[in-house]
């Protein structure tokens, strides 16, 4: 589902969606972000990292689904953990950034990749559905030429 062709439009696509939920939510809640710019960019670079690890099932194919679902997410977590270790040794980073930083990405991610794995078997019934129906044709065109 995700290829070279729609990759930027989808990131861009899941970017949108999450700075416009991160707008709404802080207009909600009566926050300011202190740190806009940092915050913004740092949603960027992990969209980014999402999308490319959600891409990756194509590649998996012979890999059993569930696997490629928890190693998908286990890979994003780790980048995402692993990129806040490596920021923390140059600014701080709270005692608790770790974990939120580890449900500010789980919960989206969750999301869509729920989305994206319906989609995909959604469009799984459909080709099969249509190649079904390919067959029966075929096969229906077979049995009218040899009763003739």
């Amino acid at each position: 589902m995700i290829s070279k062709k729609n990759f930027l439009p989808t990131l861009c696509v899941v970017y949108t969606i999450l700075v416009l939920t991160k707008l709404i939510l802080e207009a909600v809640m009566g926050h300011t972000d202190t740190c806009y710019t940092q915050n913004l960019l740092c949603m960027f670079v992990v969209s980014f990292a999402a999308v490319s690890v959600l891409s990756l099932h194509s590649f998996l194919q012979n890999i059993p689904l569930l696997f490629v679902i928890i190693g998908q997410y286990l890979l994003l977590i780790a980048f995402v953990e692993g990129g806040l270790l490596l920021i923390s040794l140059f600014f701080p980073v709270s005692p608790e950034g770790y974990l939120e930083m580890f449900l500010s990405v789980s919960i989206p991610y969750g999301i869509g990749a729920v989305i994206y794995y319906i989609e995909y078997f959604r469009q799984i019934k459909k080709m099969n559905d249509l190649l079904q129906e390919i067959q029966n044709r075929d096969t229906s065109h077979l049995s009218d030429h040899t009763s003739c």
